[in-house]
């Protein structure tokens, strides 16, 4: 798939301008990875893009066609996590490594993320999963599966 057809389809899946125009940034910054010192100019733009839109999605990622980011606000990807096609990543998701120089996630197509999930070390995310708000993944979810954190326990102040 082209740039252009990547940069046209990350830009129909998202509907804020701001995540949009991140989106160019970031295809932008990853195809201009392949001219090494030559890019450092469209590198060090992203890095501010990436910045101002509170966004860490280094360019290095591989990362399929579209991407939609929903909020975004505090999203942390680890470059070495590999995202499938079609995916979702909302607000406070977290895709990284356990342990320095560790292994990071691979994540299929189709996946969804719900605000603040963390899918932390080399763990495979199969086609079609969701993974629920606030869930912590450390073990591999196949594909068409649903992965959830535990419900929260309400109890009275005196025994919090």
């Amino acid at each position: 798939m082209s740039l252009w057809a990547k940069i046209r389809a990350d830009w129909v899946a998202n509907h804020e301008l701001r995540i949009r125009l991140f989106m160019v940034a970031f295809r932008v910054a990853n195809a201009a990875r392949k001219f090494g010192p030559l890019a450092l100019p469209v590198l060090a733009v992203y890095k501010m893009i990436s910045a101002a839109a509170g966004i860490e999605l280094p360019s290095r990622t591989k990362v399929g066609s579209p991407l939609q980011i929903q909020h975004g606000f505090g999203l942390v990807v680890h470059g070495d996590t590999v995202i499938g096609n079609r995916c979702v990543l909302k607000q406070g998701v977290t895709l990284g490594i356990r342990k320095a120089a560790g292994p990071c996630p691979v994540i299929g197509d189709r996946v969804q993320f719900g605000p603040n999930a963390q899918v932390i070390g080399g763990v495979t995310i199969g086609d079609r999963a969701l993974i629920g708000a606030g869930a912590l993944v450390l073990d591999d979810v196949p594909a068409d599966f649903v992965a959830v954190s535990p419900k929260a326990v309400v109890r009275p102040k005196a025994l919090a």
